[in-house]
Parts: C-alpha cells; structure tokens; sequence
C-alpha cells in the first residue's frame, strides 16, 4: 500500500513539474513586470499605470466602457519596452516594443511556461484565466508590436 501512496505522490510531482507548476521565476523583486498568469496580477510598480488606465475608462461613457482604454508606461524591461498597459472588459495586458516571439523568449528565459503559440495559462485553475503573449495588428500595432494579456 505504501507503494502505491508514493507512486501518487511521484506522479503528481512528475506531473506539477511537466506543467510548469513548480517552475521558479528568475525576476528580481524590483522588476518592472512581476506577472502572475494564476491571478493576473501583473506587480505593484505597473499599478499606477493600470490605476490610470482604469480612471480613463469611468471617465467615459457607460456605453463605451466595455471598450479596451490603455495608458502609456515607456519603460525598459530586461532588454526590452513596457509601452503600455491595457484594460478591457474582462482582460487586462501590458504592451511591448518586441515582436512575440523576443517577448516569449524573455519570459521563459525569466523561469515563465510559455507554449510555442504564446500561451501561458496556469494549469488546475477553478476558474478559465488565460494568459497569452501574442502579436499586435490593427490600432493596436500602434501600442507596440506584442501584449501579454490575461483574462477570462
């Protein structure tokens, strides 16, 4: 029976490990970006940004506030630019001046699962957050060339 207890134990472990669960981070407490893809919580130095992201957005009119409002950041991160941050209805993201796939790199190089696609969703989460690094087109080409966003 003991054996078969542990064979559990070492599977979910194997299995935490495979998922990126138990990966470390490798950012420094002073890091512009402290993103958490199971909270989509993205640190306290880039809330002042999102606090004015959020005020331009109550500033408009309640027919419009389902619409994404950004505020600008400029500021290096580890090679790379925050140029912005983002809210919309039920997503939140930060802009970058890298295409996606520098951005992706970064941040596995930071101790960050991130699949070939973007993807960076925490795994066994109750509710569907997703978190994906992609590619800007359109009016939002105009905020950087990726985002990192994050939402359900």
């Amino acid at each position: 029976m003991a054996s078969g207890f542990f064979a559990c134990i070492a599977s979910s472990i194997s299995g935490a490990l495979l998922l990126g669960l138990s990966s470390t981070q490798v950012l420094a407490a002073d890091d512009l970006v402290q993103f958490n893809p199971a909270t989509c919580e993205f640190g306290a130095k880039l809330e002042p940004y999102f606090d004015q992201a959020i005020a331009k957005r109550q500033a408009l009119p309640v027919e419009a506030q389902e619409e994404e409002v950004s505020s600008p950041v400029n500021q290096p991160f580890h090679g790379i630019k925050v140029t912005g941050v983002f809210i919309g209805y039920e997503w939140h993201g930060i802009y970058f001046d890298a295409p996606p796939d520098q951005v992706r790199s970064l941040f596995r190089k930071l101790g960050y699962r991130v699949a070939e696609d973007g993807d960076m969703s925490a795994s066994g989460d109750e509710v569907a957050v997703t978190a994906s690094i992609i590619e800007n087109s359109g009016k939002d080409r105009k905020q950087g060339q990726s985002a990192l966003t994050c939402g359900v």
